[in-house]
């Protein structure tokens, strides 16, 4: 019997999901770099073949049964430890610690004589679970909707709910629960990712020596802004109040068409206005946040949003430093210029262009 290839179910698994809807976990694996392991797996190596192994038990689980989010998600972790390998293990030398009862990193690294360690969590929507049904309903009608308008099936009405129809994004990423969402606070955003790097974080993992906490986003959280503003502690923000136009586009009752040829007039940029504000680096907060920082003042200068958990690198004392990997591109904090040994690395990685930003410190 032919061995299976994981490229070719984890496109059958892609294919017959797009029938039905959309699944963010999924959509974070690559078919490309699949291919990629496979190529190595046929080079005899090792690591790439187990990862392998793994991939393929799950997506057959998924394939079995598209509601099993849980499967979905064990799928996009163990793709996400593979893909972090590939990359660091392109200018680094660096081992997978074989996984056994004892809780440890996922890789050893080498550099100039010197061994570090990085351990990897892969990070998804707040309450994805619960999401997942409504993500995958929301979708398929989204696509029926825009099958129709293409084919001129029937005319859809024009709500005013959703201004110009665009690529599928989770609506309320941080929403956890029923609590009121306000996706411009800063608040929700560093607490949620706090509360998601904290689970199952382990000071066993980080028993080996230097280790750097790596956290893949998985394209799934996104910041209030750039990675380099959020890794700042405070900077200026440049904030457009939309509201007048797009009481205008709603009012209007304009098709998606005609939203999308006004929105690209002078009269549209009229009707913004720009605003300048302190703001708050969330990620910079998410490493080194303490209780009662204001992250966000109201009328007056009050404090409107109150910080209520400590940063990461606070909390812990056992954590060096984080690498955070959003979008492609490592942003890193450290604890302190103490730490040699990662201090080294980073900058190496950051020579190699594989660090976006300058590596930021904080003194104990």
């Amino acid at each position: 019997m032919a061995e299976e290839k994981l490229s070719e179910n984890i496109q059958k698994l892609k294919q017959e999901i797009s029938q039905l809807g959309h699944n963010y976990a999924l959509s974070y694996v690559n078919t490309a770099f699949v291919e990629k392991m496979e190529l190595e797996h046929e080079s005899n190596n090792l690591i790439y073949s187990d990862y392998l192994k793994q991939l393929n038990t799950i997506t057959n689980k998924c394939l079995r049964n598209y509601e099993d989010y849980a499967s979905f998600i064990s799928l996009k972790n163990i793709y996400s430890e593979a893909l972090i390998f590939s990359i660091l293990n392109s200018i680094l030398k660096v081992e997978k610690i074989p996984e056994t009862s004892v809780k440890s990193p996922d890789f050893k690294i080498s550099y100039k004589n010197k061994t570090s360690y990085i351990e990897v969590k892969s990070i998804n929507m707040a309450d994805g679970s619960l999401k997942h049904r409504d993500i995958m309903e929301n979708a398929l009608e989204s696509k029926i909707r825009l099958e129709n308008k293409l084919y001129g099936k029937k005319q859809i009405k024009n709500t005013g709910k959703n201004i110009v129809v665009s690529d599928i994004t989770i609506d309320k990423p941080y929403l956890k629960g029923s609590k009121p969402y306000n996706e411009s606070s800063p608040k929700l955003v560093v607490e949620t990712l706090i509360d998601k790097i904290n689970q199952n974080l382990k000071r066993d993992q980080f028993g080996y020596g230097d280790t750097l906490l790596l956290v893949d986003f998985s394209g799934q959280l996104p910041m209030l802004d750039t990675p380099r503003n959020s890794l700042q502690e405070n900077y200026i923000a440049e904030f457009v109040d939309n509201s007048e136009l797009f009481s205008y586009l709603i009012e209007a009752n304009l098709s998606m068409k005609q939203q999308q040829e006004y929105l690209g007039t002078l009269e549209s940029i009229s009707k913004q206005q720009t605003y300048y504000c302190k703001a708050k680096g969330c990620l910079w907060h998410v490493a080194f946040g303490e209780v009662g920082t204001i992250l966000a003042e109201g009328e007056g200068g009050n404090a409107q949003e109150v910080l209520e958990k400590e940063g990461i690198l606070k909390e812990h004392d056992f954590v060096d430093g984080i690498i955070f990997y959003i979008e492609g591109k490592f942003h890193v904090c450290l604890r302190n210029v103490k730490q040699t040994t990662l201090l080294n690395l980073c900058s190496y990685m950051s020579d190699m262009n594989f660090i976006e930003n300058q590596t930021i410190y904080k003194t104990d």
